[in-house]
């Protein structure tokens, strides 16, 4: 199998001296074509972060990236937009899709960025749009979508390109459970179909059936075993390290730990139901 994704010993730092934080420290991992990755985490672990380096967004401390073979991390700013726009394919949390455009028109732009014009550009956005199930809602407005919908919109102008890497910030976080499966279970049918490498980085432990490898995130360094720190927020089922946590709720002599007050008051509500 090729590899699409190599990254050595990447490490990020904020800030200088005393004030510096360690975002990142000697993180490695490499993806090959048709694999799924999903990357977990406690809010502020650095998974974002990991995802931005890998992306070019945003320069490594130190430690090497390489995308199908090429060493991007000695690339100049310059020549960074043009290694995004044809190997690397980004699905946010928010689908940030222009809200004057249609689905068709926010696809179309991706393709316009990478030098594809005129019809072959709307073919193409079609196409990929077709494949995800949006056949007639090509001349909607991203307000006229679904939240589904417009993930799957995001997606296709993701993969206009036909990138090799496709990263994925928190894709489920405003989605339903249903939802949230949909567009995980879309991103892993991608990976084995097309041959794509596909990274996710998220605190959802709903969507882990749907990795090739899970990994673990904490204080910056990668592990392949989860933190005895992180619970499960009972209501929204999202990982919490109780370290950190602000919010918890004793019931029956058990402590339990949420990522929000708005999780602690709905379990406060009727405790028993989540036992």
């Amino acid at each position: 199998m090729k590899i699409n994704l190599d990254a050595q010993k990447l490490t990020k730092i904020y800030g200088h001296g005393r004030t510096s934080v360690m975002a990142l420290s000697a993180v490695s991992l490499h993806i090959v074509e048709g694999e799924v990755a999903i990357v977990m985490g406690s809010s502020g672990s650095g998974k974002t972060t990991l995802l931005q380096v890998i992306g070019t967004l945003m320069k490594p401390t130190s430690g090497k990236i390489s995308v199908k073979g090429v060493d991007i991390t000695r690339l100049s700013e310059k020549d960074l937009p043009k290694i995004r726009i044809k190997n690397l394919g980004f699905v946010f949390q928010s689908p940030n899709l222009l809200p004057s455009l249609t689905a068709l028109e926010n696809v179309e732009i991706a393709l316009n960025l990478a030098g594809v014009k005129g019809k072959k550009a709307r073919i193409e956005a079609k196409t990929r749009l077709e494949k995800l199930g949006l056949g007639k809602r090509l001349d909607h407005l991203p307000d006229k979508l679904s939240g589904g919908e417009q993930q799957r919109v995001a997606i296709a102008r993701a993969l206009a390109n036909n990138p090799p890497i496709i990263l994925a910030d928190e894709p489920t976080a405003n989605l339903d459970s249903k939802n949230g499966h949909v567009i995980v279970g879309l991103l892993r049918k991608i990976a084995k179909k097309e041959g794509k490498s596909v990274i996710v980085v998220t605190h959802d432990p709903r969507i882990r059936k749907f990795a090739d490898h899970v990994l673990w995130l904490e204080d910056g360094k990668l592990t392949s075993k989860r933190s005895p720190g992180m619970e499960i927020d009972p209501i929204c089922l999202m990982f919490v390290d109780k370290k950190s946590s602000d919010y918890s709720h004793t019931f029956k002599n058990r402590k339990y730990y949420f990522c929000s007050e708005r999780c602690k008051l709905e379990f406060e509500r009727n405790p028993a139901k989540y036992r």
